[in-house]
């Protein structure tokens, strides 16, 4: 699992091409975890993220193809993205407007297989 936290400023998603994403524990990755805002990094996304590594999967502060598993502020456990799903989803309007435009661009790219994961979901897997 390949998954990405959405919690950085709203529409700043990162780098979009996994070639141009750089190593795990490099400078450059590290200077894009500490652009998040110190409210999200207080929130629900980011107390989750040490269960999410300790289950194993990769966690990228970058949303590229190759990303398997987002995690957001959904109203249902997890949900398989699609062009055509409501942004009544998500539990914060905003976030899944600009979240869902973005995968809509890499869409156009190539095709997209990513699936979004609450925090409910997450603790359901540990189980």
């Amino acid at each position: 699992m390949i998954l990405y936290p959405d919690f950085f400023k709203v529409g700043d998603f990162g780098l979009t091409r996994k070639s141009s994403v750089t190593k795990a524990g490099s400078p450059e990755e590290s200077l894009r975890w500490e652009e998040v805002s110190e409210e999200c990094s207080m929130g629900e996304v980011a107390s989750s993220l040490l269960l999410v590594k300790a289950m194993g999967a990769h966690v990228t502060p970058h949303l590229y193809h190759g990303v398997t598993h987002i995690l957001c502020d959904l109203n249902q456990d997890m949900l398989h993205w699609n062009s055509s799903i409501s942004i009544s989803a998500f539990g914060d309007s905003k976030r899944g407007e600009v979240l869902h435009q973005r995968l809509l661009d890499m869409e156009e790219l190539q095709s997209v297989d990513i699936t979004l994961v609450s925090l409910d979901w997450v603790r359901g897997q540990w189980d």
